[in-house]
């Protein structure tokens, strides 16, 4: 090979490793501890560390706080058994910022066998990593918020009997304990409390939706943000203009808004500013791919960021985990951001945090566009004159406790009340002629076998003008707005008091269904 021949090959060698994305450097094997002897650009590109500053130096200097003790040791064992490996560490970039290494060591022999060099082969991983952890997460969320749900559902059932028996109580003998029978309905209504949060994480929280705008939502809760928020933390709203209306509830909204920003101002113990932002923005597939649970449209954006403390990205991967929290005891449910959480899903909406150690935090929640007009949706009704019971009910509650609970309020109510523990139970009740006069049905939603809903159909394909009432803990994918609109049914949610039950069925009583 000529002298320029040589130098053409060379030339375009150098040219080939400027161009590749992987970082590759070659550490001496016969120095002690390793030094680096020679390092490609993309290296200087992905770290931000000059050749100059890396040559002679051991590979380790890329570690940091957070990098695995596991992942350092196998490239430490590799090294020194002179043997190929590949491992996935968490490496610092000389800025300072954490970034996944893909690192591939290869040994290099001279002609008798001895190793000389060892090759190492870097890849930045972070994206993939990441991509991979929020659906590993998105995994866990849901798994736990089925769980979630089936708890909540249990603990309605028995805060309802609680609540219930309270009530009967409280007519009996208020006088003689009403201080104690205070305590167990504020206990009570706290653990309903806390029910109603597993509720929203789980995305089986009852919802009133209409179209509104989400620029007065902030505004009208704007006031109280001021106030809760610590004296040395400014409120900044920046609501762009001509934003697009939403579907959702409005109570909902406020509450996860409210959440965001107490977090935001516990991250800044020594001040700082909470910026809420507002704006339309159009989701494309390319960001969908990259960020998991979200779908191309068009979205209004809510944007909280802060100038606190930031997060690791360990913390980051468990935001959304219920009872995960890194505030000190009796400081937080571990709840906040899991309601947050489920609250956004349920509206049909996606939400993500970026964060880094030190730069402050940012929760970007996207809410779908809405077609419909502003105010449109359900109204409360009027409260009606409510009349004494005299009509027989049917009631369907699988639970013993609460049924016993159900049952007798109704019938101190003046009510004759039949009863059953599931829907086939229901249906061969509704073939006697004791059935014959029933007037309104009382169902939970969740049964075993048959579903509530679907009981309803059956006995009102035979019973025209019968009332239904569904009863539930949580908002059952199986029962929508039109479902409750086609059956004219009323939904009364769990744990309910007396009054809340008997009242309820006193309006549909006295309401007029059918044409």
């Amino acid at each position: 090979m000529t002298q320029e021949a040589a130098l053409a090959e060379r030339m375009l060698w150098d040219a080939a490793l400027a161009h590749l994305e992987q970082g590759i450097l070659v550490a001496d094997a016969l120095a002690p501890d390793y030094p680096i002897v020679l390092a490609s650009p993309s290296f200087t590109r992905i770290t931000g560390y000059s050749t100059e500053e890396v040559l002679g130096k051991n590979c380790r200097f890329l570690q940091g706080a957070e990098t695995s003790p596991s992942a350092a040791a196998e490239l430490r064992s590799a090294l020194e058994e002179g043997r190929a490996t590949t491992v996935e560490i968490l490496n610092y970039r000389k800025n300072g910022q954490p970034f996944w290494n893909e690192v591939s060591l290869a040994p290099l022999r001279d002609a008798t066998g001895r190793i000389t060099h060892v090759v190492g082969l870097q890849n930045d991983v972070t994206k993939r990593r990441e991509l991979e952890e929020q659906v590993r997460a998105s995994q866990r969320i849901e798994a736990v918020g089925r769980l979630a749900g089936g708890i909540a559902h249990d603990f309605n059932n028995l805060l309802s009997v609680v609540l219930g028996y309270v009530d009967l109580i409280e007519v009996r003998h208020h006088e003689v304990v009403a201080e104690e029978l205070h305590e167990i309905r504020r206990a009570a209504e706290r653990a309903a409390e806390l029910t109603k949060k597993l509720l929203a994480f789980s995305r089986r929280q009852v919802f009133e939706t209409r179209v509104l705008s989400l620029a007065t939502v902030v505004r009208e809760l704007e006031k109280m943000l001021t106030r809760v928020l610590p004296e040395n933390v400014k409120l900044v709203v920046s609501p762009a203009p001509s934003l697009w209306p939403i579907e959702a509830d409005s109570g909902q909204i406020e509450q996860a808004l409210l959440e965001l920003a107490l977090n935001a101002g516990d991250a800044m113990p020594h001040g700082g500013t909470v910026r809420i932002g507002i704006e339309n923005c159009e989701l494309d597939a390319a960001f969908a791919s990259l960020h998991p649970g979200s779908r191309p449209g068009s979205y209004v954006r809510l944007s909280v960021e802060d100038d606190g403390e930031g997060m690791t990205l360990e913390v980051k991967s468990r935001l959304f985990e219920p009872f995960f929290s890194t505030k000190g005891p009796g400081k937080g449910t571990g709840l906040g951001l899991p309601t947050v959480y489920g609250i956004v899903k349920q509206s049909g909406g996606a939400i993500y945090a970026t964060s880094e150690p030190g730069k402050g935090a940012r929760f970007d929640i996207y809410l779908p566009k809405a077609h419909g007009a502003e105010g449109s949706g359900p109204s409360p009704s009027p409260e009606p004159v409510l009349s004494p019971g005299v009509e027989k009910l049917l009631v369907v509650e699988d639970d013993p406790a609460l049924r016993r609970l159900v049952t007798g309020l109704l019938r101190r109510a003046g009510h004759t009340v039949l009863e059953a523990a599931s829907a086939e139970e229901a249906l061969a009740l509704a073939e006697t002629p004791e059935c014959e006069d029933v007037a309104l049905l009382v169902t939970d939603v969740v049964l075993p076998g048959l579903s509530g809903d679907a009981l309803a159909r059956k006995l009102r394909e035979r019973r025209p003008g019968l009332r239904i009432l569904f009863v539930s803990g949580y908002a059952n994918l199986r029962l929508t707005d039109e479902d409750l609109h086609s059956l004219e049914a009323g939904f009364l949610q769990k744990p309910f008091s007396g009054a809340a039950l008997t009242s309820r069925v006193r309006r549909l009583l006295d309401a007029k269904v059918g044409p």
